[in-house]
């Protein structure tokens, strides 16, 4: 096992709140934002917590100011064009847009709400080329693109016939976008084709890849930030896959097992083994093409390498948290630096050392 941290995760905790998502700012290299929920997320209210970087403090970490939901929040992303703004998914299926320099004591409203969704709104990403645009994704099949300025969607892709855990754009290709659900597939969509008037129960209505990456719900998928064509998924097998998208080949088995299990046509570029449980968030690394991390329902973050030739391709261990790891975040700005966040209520951000 790799050697613990020293010194201890810069930490803070958000009693009576369980984490689902933490998301760092793309102008501020020291400001996260948290997405928690009453309950586990099963019944109650939501909070979205803005939080600094405070090395010099006691804990290292500080809530600047909150936002009450009326129903749990599942995901958050920062606003690519406004410092100040960022969007959330909620478990009534809004997507709410909140301004963080609006003053607490004018009541904590968002200032847009969308709601189209008709099941829980589960991710929103925020297009990092096509900075006036973000989607969301539910557990009724569809991905949603927005854009701010608008009061309906811009675009309804039905997706899946599944609930859809996780949709995030190409940090490469502004009109690609790609998606992981309950049935177990990966699916990357073109936007720009024409959208079938299809209903949700028979999902093909837009050209798309589709792979079938695992025999049980594939949860969580990241693109990588150098390698254009790769991307790993992580789901409930307790396995890591890095796809190939050029290398797919329809038609192999994608779910056998073993080092060299989840190829399709030679797609499978790695596989990376060692979680108890669930693989809940996966995320590249932005510094290093070889580089990602894992959060799992194992209560750890781990860190892994795709680089071939080393002994092994697990490079560390973070237990630090006492129930499920949810999300998984390295920051934007520090080389080497990673927040975690699980349903202990407790926000950790730390330099592992490999």
């Amino acid at each position: 096992m790799p050697p613990p941290l020293h010194p201890p995760p810069l930490n803070v905790q958000t009693p009576g709140f369980a984490h689902y998502s933490l998301a760092w700012s793309p102008f501020h290299n020291s400001r996260l934002a948290l997405a928690s929920s009453a309950n586990y997320g099963l019944v109650g209210n939501g909070r979205l917590h803005i939080v600094s970087l405070l090395p010099g403090s006691v804990n290292g970490l500080n809530i600047d100011k909150q936002f009450d939901t009326q129903d749990g929040l599942f995901d958050v992303a920062w606003s690519e064009i406004h410092e100040n703004q960022l969007a959330v998914a909620s478990g009534d299926g809004s997507i709410k847009l909140f301004d963080v320099m609006i003053n607490v004591r004018e009541g904590d409203l968002p200032i847009r709400i969308w709601h189209e969704h008709t099941r829980e709104a589960f991710s929103v990403d925020w297009s990092n080329i096509r900075k006036d645009q973000f989607m969301s994704c539910s557990w009724e099949g569809s991905i949603k693109i927005w854009t701010p300025e608008l009061q309906r969607s811009v675009t309804t892709i039905p997706a899946h016939q599944a609930c859809v855990y996780q949709a995030l754009y190409s940090p490469h290709l502004p009109d690609i976008v790609a998606s992981c659900s309950a049935d177990g597939t990966l699916r990357i969509f073109d936007i720009r084709a024409p959208v079938s008037a299809q209903s949700l129960t028979n999902p093909v209505a837009l050209p798309a890849l589709t792979v079938p990456g695992s025999a049980t719900e594939l949860l969580t998928l990241d693109w990588n930030k150098y390698q254009q064509f790769y991307i790993a998924t992580g789901g409930v097998d307790k396995v890591i896959r890095v796809w190939d998208c050029r290398m797919i080949r329809l038609g192999a088995d994608a779910n056998s097992s073993g080092p060299g299990g989840g190829q399709i046509g030679g797609a499978c570029e790695a596989y990376l083994a060692g979680h108890e449980y669930a693989v809940r968030k996966v995320n590249w690394s932005p510094h290093r093409a070889d580089v990602l991390a894992s959060a799992s329902y194992d209560m750890t973050c781990r860190i892994w390498t795709t680089k071939q030739g080393v002994p092994s391709s697990l490079l560390y261990i973070h237990d630090a948290h006492s129930e499920f790891v949810s999300g998984c975040a390295w920051s934007l700005y520090d080389e080497g630096i990673l927040g975690t966040c699980a349903w202990d209520c407790r926000l950790n951000v730390f330099r592992p050392e490999f």
